[in-house]
């Protein structure tokens, strides 16, 4: 299925999961943000969050500093 991350369109194999889609993109996912059709999901739900076909994915890197 056809989705968007960040900014760039891919195919995906549906049915997936944030989580199964982060390990397919080899993405800690301890170490990132996602927002799924602009709605910031919380990492306690990557692996119940289904993506669905058009979805609009950001995957956002956390950065520390001070």
């Amino acid at each position: 299925m056809k989705v968007t991350i960040n900014g760039k369109k891919r195919d995906i194999d549906n049915n997936l999961s944030i989580l199964e889609l982060l390990k397919d993109l080899k993405v800690d996912p301890n170490k990132i943000i996602i927002q799924l059709n602009q709605e910031i999901i919380k990492s306690k739900h990557f692996e119940s969050t289904s993506i669905i076909q058009e979805s609009q994915i950001e995957i956002l890197s956390i950065v520390g500093g001070g």
